[in-house]
Formats: structure tokens, sequence, C-alpha cells
């Protein structure tokens, strides 16, 4: 594949990532323009009893909106980063492009130096065959032709040089780019949505036991966190064909420090079931964390349930915590 294809290519490839970054953004946008929306009778009704004559402090209402205007300021927090890193990568890519434009130049310079220093070698060879020809100047010639030779040994030795340094600095722009390519992969690791493929949802319903038919289980995802609520409904696809799911649905938040990846909460860690299905979860790459309901402080109808929390960073997961059967 020559050069202007493989340029194509990260033409392209660089027009997509902005296009689903500037999707990103406008999912975040969405998200925070929904929490407005759906907060906003809510505060008006806190207004009003705020302004009541004599009427006490609205306290449950302050408390319930607390979480809620957080979860929007950390939202539109979300977003305005966002934004800022694609700003960030758009400028360092055109930097690159820009650095690889100028030593484009410099490498064609060289070249055109050498092939002058060819053409004074060639115009010296002339000269010296000329000189052999008239034997009356046939010295004096040939001292000529000897120091313009040499002159011209020189400025070919002098453009090799140059040449050198320019493949030397396009071998360091190429590091650069792979570099750079390197950290661009990883900003896309971490933005990139979870999902579970059709083989791996495959591999979980195959997991499940025939004793399971029919089993009831919830699955929950956070409220705000609309990729978290796209992986929540990718594993209850996976499980539904076998399993009676309850969900999903969204959930506001605990407070205090929310945890990240997925959790199999129960309401004992012997719940009938719960050992297997972390199994089959596990058999299509959804590393779930047992954990007792009341360790997470939810409720359930069902006495089981999968919690989809945020993504967790990059390496950051562990090994998930076993249920005993």
């Amino acid at each position: 594949m020559d050069l202007s294809a493989l340029e194509g290519i990260s033409r392209a490839l660089e027009r997509s990532l902005d296009f689903w970054g500037l999707m990103l953004l406008l999912a975040t946008a969405v998200v925070v323009i929904g929490l407005v929306v759906e907060y906003w009778h809510d505060v008006q009704e806190f207004w009003m009893r705020l302004t009541w004559p004599m009427a006490a402090f609205p306290w449950d209402k302050f408390t319930a909106l607390a979480g809620g205007i957080l979860v929007t300021i950390g939202v539109a927090g979300e977003l305005l980063v966002t934004y800022k890193a694609s700003s960030a990568e758009t400028r360092l890519r055109e930097n690159s492009h820009k650095i690889e434009g100028l030593l484009t130049q410099q490498a064609g310079s060289a070249a055109t130096s050498a092939r002058i220093a060819h053409d004074e070698a060639a115009a010296v060879k002339g000269i010296a065959d000329e000189a052999r020809a008239d034997a009356k100047d046939a010295l004096a010639k040939a001292q000529i032709a000897q120091a313009e030779l040499a002159h011209a040994e020189s400025d070919s030795s002098k453009a090799a040089a140059t040449a050198s340094d320019a493949l030397r600095t396009a071998g360091k722009v190429t590091e650069e780019g792979k570099a750079t390519k390197e950290q661009a992969d990883e900003i896309r690791d971490e933005i990139a949505w979870r999902h579970i493929s059709p083989e791996d949802m495959k591999k979980i319903r195959d997991a499940l036991p025939a004793s399971l038919n029919g089993y009831k289980i919830e699955v929950r995802h956070l409220l705000s966190d609309p990729e978290a609520a796209g992986y929540a409904a990718d594993i209850a696809n996976a499980l539904r064909p076998n399993l009676a799911v309850d969900g999903t649905s969204g959930y506001l938040g605990p407070w205090g420090t929310i945890p990240q990846g997925v959790g199999l909460y129960v309401k004992s860690l012997d719940f009938p079931g719960a050992a297997d299905v972390q199994r089959a979860l596990k058999a299509g790459g959804v590393e779930a964390d047992g954990a007792p309901l009341s360790a997470a402080n939810l409720g359930s109808n069902t006495g089981i349930f999968v919690f989809v929390w945020p993504k967790p960073a990059p390496q950051s997961h562990k090994p998930n915590k076993p249920i005993a059967k």
C-alpha cells in the first residue's frame, strides 16, 4: 500500500474519531438537559415552600434535590472534560501534520541538492575529456578539472549528510506518530462503552443450567450513567431467554463512594442459584463481584439482582469475588 493510500486511511479514521467524539458530547449534553428537565418541577416546588410565610425549612425536599443537583453538575463536568480532551487531541493531530509537512519539505531540498551535485560532477567529467583532447592546455585543464571535481565531491558528501539527517529526523517523526497513535488508542479505550457481543451472550445462556429456567432476577443501573444503562440492557438481554429478568431500570445512586464495574447482590451469600448466575456471566466476560444486599444498602423484590456501576478505569478491575454455592 503506497503512502497516499495510507494517508487517506489516516484522514478517514481521524474524521471517524471526530464524529464519534461529537456524538459522545451530544449524548452527554442530552443527559444534562434530561436531568435539568426531570428536576425542574421539584426545584420550583422547593422554592415555593421555601418562600411560604412562617413555613419550616423543607428539609425533605432539599435532601431529595441535593442528589439530583450533584448528579447534574457531575454529568455537566463530564461534558466539559470530554470537550476539552477532544479539542486537545485535534490540536495535537494538527501539530503532527505540520511537523510531517516540514520534514517532507526538508527531505525534498536534500534530494534537490544531491541532484545538483551529480550534475556538477558530470560537467567536470566533460571538462576533463576536453582537456585530454587539447594537448596544449591539458595540464591546466586537468588541474582545473581536479579542483572542480573535489569541490563537487565535497558538495555531494554534504548533500548525502543532509539527506541522512533528514532520514533520521523522519524516523523520529515516525516514532512520535506511533506514540501519538498509542495515546489516542488509550483515550479511545477509556471512553469506549462496555458491550456484550452476540457470541458472549450465547456463552452466558449456554452456561446457565436448565434448573434455573424461569429464575427471577433483577438488573439495575445508575440513573445518570447512559453507558451503564446500555451495558445493563446487554446483560438483561443475555439472561432473559432463560431467566425471568425484571429490568432494566435506573437508580439514582447511593450516598458516599460509588463502586465501579458490575456487582451481583444477593439476600445472602448462599442464595440459591446465585453462584450459577455468577459463573454464567463470567463465561461471557462479565466480572460480577458478589456481595450481600445489606453491604450496598439496596433492596430487592427477588432477593438477587445485577447492578451495573460506572465503568472502571483501565486495568483497575480485580478478579471477582465468588459467591458460595
